[in-house]
């Protein structure tokens, strides 16, 4: 956290937050998401950015999209997202909502594979404004069976 002076002499603050959360880890696979809080001059409130790494532990890499999912993957991503964030939730701005969850990459880049599914992380002003929250939901391995590459790191969740 820093201090600068405006130009009216008053002190603003500006900092950089960072955490994580492991959200699954075994010997094949580690799931994790990092935040970074960031709070610049004249920000009324900091904004949340997510890092999504899911590591192959026995490969020695970072899993990318198209090493787990199959084409049509962003449609699932997108009708499952659509349906349950509007049962969960009141939403303010419809066509801000659509934008958020259309099946783009860029909507769905925040991924981590866990026991129940893929758990999908929205930041800050993607589907609504601050104050709707940063809304996060699993999609199940059921609702991914046609889109799912058959991979060692989500074979243990699928074989229930």
């Amino acid at each position: 956290m820093s201090r600068i002076n405006n130009r009216h002499g008053h002190l603003i603050e500006m900092g950089l937050d960072l955490s994580y959360e492991i959200f699954y880890s075994d010997d094949m696979l580690i799931s994790m998401r990092l935040t970074h809080s960031v709070m610049e001059a004249g920000q009324m409130h900091p904004i949340d950015y997510y890092e999504t790494i899911n590591y192959d532990l026995q490969r020695g890499r970072q899993l990318r999209i198209h090493d787990v999912f199959k084409r049509g993957y962003l449609r699932v991503f997108s009708s499952y997202s659509r349906k349950r964030l509007a049962e969960t939730y009141e939403i303010p701005n419809q066509e801000w909502f659509e934008k958020g969850t259309a099946p783009k990459a860029r909507n769905f880049s925040d991924w981590n594979i866990v026991p129940d599914g893929v758990l999908i992380s929205f930041e800050d002003y993607q589907v609504s404004s601050h104050s709707f929250g940063q809304p996060e939901l699993i999609v199940p391995y059921s609702e991914l069976r046609k889109v799912l590459l058959r991979s060692s790191v989500t074979r243990p969740f699928t074989k229930r």
